[in-house]
């Protein structure tokens, strides 16, 4: 007969085994709905380093983001305005790692990681329509679509689209006014990459790079004599302090790129990935505007600030657009192949026909 002992033994065994199976379902069960709340409830982070200040393309970008993603989903999104999570390098890195989920960061800036992306900031390729540079920065674009496919190889971060900042680039400079090639001569520029080095070069001027953290103490300490931005940003970065001329029309649309976290963008369900990509094309349309509505506006406000502004005629405008190109494309063509450097034109070309 079994002992009395051996039976309460038993029992006592199988109800500790019985307790521990509660235990580990209850767990098992919290930690699937603390997953799920992670899920529909995260927080993301994006940055851009411009001021918070919904005049700016950049800015407003980020508030219409904002304001839509959280609109019709459960993701919070701060925004980290002014640099404040680190310059362009840095804001790369974080978002490659995804401490970082969505970023603005300069056309120049990403050229570091890869540099076919300066193709979209080749000067004079534009037609003075911005919807032909507006059609082709988006992805739904066929070059851009299979370009960004590179950028995120080489980067390890994912382009949305370049969009506009503020009008068109302008040439600014602390030293003479500046209509003609003539005038170029002996002036440093501020170059935020080669390709702006090899503009000023075919222009008669020359280039030094500076990071845009430190462009406004160098054009203060004369280390660079000029800079080329949208009147817009010139003004918000207070350049009209330490700069003088202003000449216009631009060499190009001034324009920045928003990237992400590949990770992040394609681990979202269907549904917020839907809403975050409206999103993208909504903030879009609203720095568009802005940008539109900023190039009617900063002229004047630049004249205002005491900066002296010329206007090119259409022989001289020709002349900077005929000297550029005749100086950059050989060096297009050495850096990325002919094949590239054609495909991007001819894709202008395409687009412009269709306006």
């Amino acid at each position: 007969m079994i002992e009395l002992t051996s039976i309460k033994n038993l029992w006592r065994d199988i109800m500790s085994f019985k307790k521990k199976i509660f235990m580990f379902s209850f767990m098992m069960i919290f930690v699937m709905m603390a997953t799920t709340l992670t899920v529909s409830s995260q927080t993301i982070r994006l940055s851009h380093g411009m001021s918070p200040d919904t005049s700016s393309p950049t800015h407003a970008y980020a508030v219409a983001f904002k304001d839509y993603v959280e609109a019709n989903t459960d993701i919070s999104i701060d925004i980290y305005s002014d640099n404040v999570l680190g310059g362009q390098q840095e804001v790369m890195e974080q978002t490659a790692e995804g401490d970082i989920h969505v970023t603005q960061v300069s056309i120049g800036g990403l050229s570091h990681y890869s540099d076919k992306a300066l193709i979209y900031n080749f000067p004079y390729a534009y037609p003075e329509d911005n919807r032909v540079a507006y059609e082709l920065w988006q992805r739904g674009n066929e070059f851009t679509n299979n370009l960004f496919d590179e950028f995120e190889e080489e980067s390890g971060v994912r382009p949305v689209h370049v969009f506009p900042r503020g009008g068109g680039m302008a040439l600014t400079n602390s030293v003479r006014p500046v209509t003609s090639l003539d005038d170029m001569e002996g002036i440093q520029f501020r170059a935020m990459d080669q390709m702006q080095i090899e503009l000023y070069r075919s222009l008669g001027a020359d280039g030094v790079s500076v990071p845009w953290e430190e462009l406004y103490t160098a054009l203060q300490t004369g280390v660079a004599d000029g800079q080329l931005n949208p009147p817009y940003m010139f003004l918000q970065q207070s350049f009209d302090e330490v700069q003088d001329y202003m000449t216009l029309p631009g060499v190009s649309p001034g324009n920045g790129v928003w990237i992400v976290n590949p990770d992040w963008y394609h681990g979202l369900s269907e549904e917020d990935r839907a809403v975050i990509d409206v999103a993208f094309e909504r903030a879009f349309t609203v720095a568009e505007g802005i940008s539109y509505l900023q190039q009617a506006l900063s002229v004047s406000e630049v004249e205002s600030a005491g900066v002296e502004v010329s206007y090119q005629t259409e022989e001289e405008y020709n002349a900077f657009r005929e000297a550029a190109l005749d100086g950059m494309m050989d060096w297009a063509y050495e850096k990325w192949g002919e094949e590239f450097v054609d495909s991007f034109m001819e894709e202008i070309e395409k687009i412009e026909s269709k306006y």
